[in-house]
């Protein structure tokens, strides 16, 4: 890419999107919401050609076009083909540059020994991952013929995939034999800038029920590594939907395994996470490892313990019970997960945490027993939160380790109305 005044020149095997497209050059995880349907594609760049000289406002003499087009190339699913069109430059913007630059004789070499292997349009990682944004609301209706309309607006996120391109198989790579000019006769300036070489690719078209071909230039594809197959390890588990010990993004979560998907080109792993609790997916990869455990907790609370003989309020015996396992498990760096009740249920992860006290005065000032609190980094919220120990009803220690305990003391275990960490 080279910059022209106010505007851009693009090359072969850039990618660019209209200017009011959300993507930046700096700015491509942007959550799309409104009418997704009105985003415009990303595309590559296939040929440039210079039309014409320079236009200038004619009053303030401000450039208003470089005379640079662009043939623009991208895949649409609601015609299942690539489609191309001529773009003035002036109403493009760059969102990645092509790294590749001119593809020499060698690289094209190189990609000749590519052929049978999986490539897609280069836009494909930028495709894949956009998401859009959408609000539900529900409403529910009392059986006993009264009508009571409660609203609960929620958002959700989900891919879009719209022009996401598929991924193809490379069939060849040859020389560009177009015979358009690429320089002006009369001034040997140049006019035209398009690739060396041609790559025919094949993908299967479902819209048409047939396999199709598109011929495309080097710089503009891109070579995808291909999906790592689940082992049979792997595949064994997830039929017994054994709970297991994983790693994901450097952090050790446990999974009870539910089931292998295939998406885009890639396998991924399904199952339910103890520390979200809720379902998560995970790319599989050649080094995913994994360690099965009998269970996802070592230790719960309330518990009714053979030999146990319970006098007095059952209630304190068991809340004691409860605090006891939750010191263990701070003690050790355990995750703890605690079934929570604050007017309505909710299941809560927690690690970094310990208690502390909420004081409480009479409408005279005398001091009378204060809340026991639990404090700790919940990753529901991925924030600090702070819940009343007589609230949560059960506690679950599991088979898992965060690594350093939660210094404790200090103004931070000494909660307050003042101090902004909500109470669940």
């Amino acid at each position: 890419m080279t910059e022209s005044g106010s505007s851009f020149i693009p090359e072969v095997g850039d990618v660019v999107a209209l200017i009011s497209h959300p993507y930046h050059s700096n700015l491509t995880n942007v959550l799309i919401s409104g009418d997704p349907l009105s985003v415009s594609p990303l595309m590559s760049v296939a040929e440039i050609v210079k039309e014409k000289g320079d236009r200038f406002e004619s009053e303030t003499g401000i450039k208003l076009s470089n005379g640079y087009k662009c043939k623009c190339v991208w895949y649409s699913h609601k015609s299942g083909q690539f489609e191309e069109k001529w773009i003035g430059a002036d109403f493009l913007k760059i969102v990645r540059e092509n790294s590749s630059g001119q593809r020499s004789l060698d690289e094209a070499a190189e990609l000749m020994e590519c052929t049978g292997k999986l490539v897609s349009l280069n836009t494909y990682s930028l495709e894949a991952g956009k998401q859009k944004s959408s609000l539900q609301s529900e409403s529910s209706r009392q059986l006993n013929g009264v009508l009571t309309t409660t609203q609960a607006t929620r958002s959700t996120v989900t891919p879009l995939l719209a022009f996401l391109p598929p991924i193809m198989q490379l069939k060849e790579v040859k020389k560009n034999t177009s015979t358009e000019p690429n320089f002006k006769k009369d001034t040997g300036k140049q006019i035209r800038w398009k690739t060396k070489y041609i790559a025919k690719c094949l993908w299967f078209n479902g819209s048409a029920n047939k396999f199709s071909e598109i011929e495309l230039p080097v710089e503009c594809i891109k070579i995808m590594p291909p999906a790592a197959a689940p082992t049979q390890t792997l595949i064994d588990a997830v039929e017994n939907h054994i709970i297991a010990k994983l790693e994901v993004d450097g952090f050790e979560t446990l999974l009870e395994l539910m089931e292998i998907r295939f998406a885009h080109g890639e396998y991924f792993l399904r199952g339910f996470d103890y520390v979200t609790n809720q379902i998560e997916e995970i790319k599989i990869s050649p080094d995913l490892t994994f360690e099965p455990l009998e269970n996802y907790y070592s230790a719960y609370s309330p518990e009714f313990i053979s030999g146990d003989t319970i006098t007095g309020d059952f209630k304190a015996h068991f809340f004691a019970q409860t605090r006891s396992l939750i010191s263990k498990a701070k003690t050790s760096c355990c995750f703890i997960r605690i079934h929570y009740h604050n007017g309505k249920a909710s299941i809560r992860t927690l690690k970094d945490f310990d208690f502390s006290y909420l004081e409480m005065f009479n409408e005279e000032g005398e001091e009378i027993k204060p809340f026991e609190l639990l404090k700790g980094y919940c990753h529901r919220k991925n924030k600090i939160r702070t819940f009343r120990l007589d609230r949560i009803e059960k506690v679950e220690v599991l088979n898992l380790h965060y690594g350093i305990a939660f210094s404790g003391g200090g103004d931070d275990l000494d909660p307050s109305p003042e101090v902004a960490v909500p109470i669940a």
